[in-house]
């Protein structure tokens, strides 16, 4: 898709899971397009970097509770924190939310050549989900930085959750793609597509 000249870089600190990757990209023959680096995404300065500079689409998959996948692998998280869970719990769901708003406001205020940003989850709480959409799009790297929700998948049918966060708007959760893990038999997830206009 990124055609002859371009270029995927993917990030991960975990240096298993990039390993993974860079294995996958050798057995599909694309080793030559795709730049691993061993890293927190939060750690990546466009000013320090020029290849950075020249991002023009994130996809954001940061870490999460893993809650989408409970009926596949029993995530422990999940039941509790979908029933008001235990403090232990609820603090782990604030901390990766907390992360994951931050992860968000990078991809979004850092990369100058960025004009769309997927932010993905295999979460079904809404704390990880409308919720951090919701303060990143309230957040000086939002709305003020010229980004806007655009309809992810249009043709499917489940989307973000209208008044579930304070500040999203109906229109913005109707752009949202919610994926539910008994109803589409399938992992539940959460897409987000960011887009910004840029001068030309």
């Amino acid at each position: 898709m990124v055609g002859p000249t371009g270029a995927v870089i993917g990030c991960d600190r975990d240096a298993r899971r990039l390993e993974t990757l860079t294995a996958a990209a050798g057995r599909a023959r694309a080793a030559s397009i795709i730049r691993p680096i061993h890293a927190d995404f939060l750690s990546l300065d466009p000013e320090k970097d020029a290849s950075l500079a020249k991002v023009h689409a994130i996809l954001l998959d940061p870490s999460c509770s893993g809650s989408g996948t409970d009926a596949v692998r029993g995530d422990w998280l999940s039941s509790a924190a979908g029933k008001g869970g235990s403090g232990e719990d609820s603090a782990r769901l604030e901390r990766l939310a907390t992360f994951q708003e931050a992860a968000l406001t990078h991809a979004l205020s850092a990369f100058p050549s960025a004009t769309r940003v997927t932010y993905s989850t295999c979460s079904v709480h809404v704390r990880e989900n409308e919720a951090v959409v919701a303060a990143v799009m309230g957040g000086p790297g939002g709305r003020l930085g010229g980004w806007a929700l655009e309809t992810a998948l249009p043709a499917w049918h489940r989307r973000g959750l209208a008044g579930s966060a304070p500040g999203l708007t109906d229109d913005e959760a109707a752009c949202l793609v919610r994926v539910d893990s008994v109803e589409d038999e399938t992992d539940g997830f959460f897409v987000a597509l960011f887009v910004r206009e840029v001068d030309k």
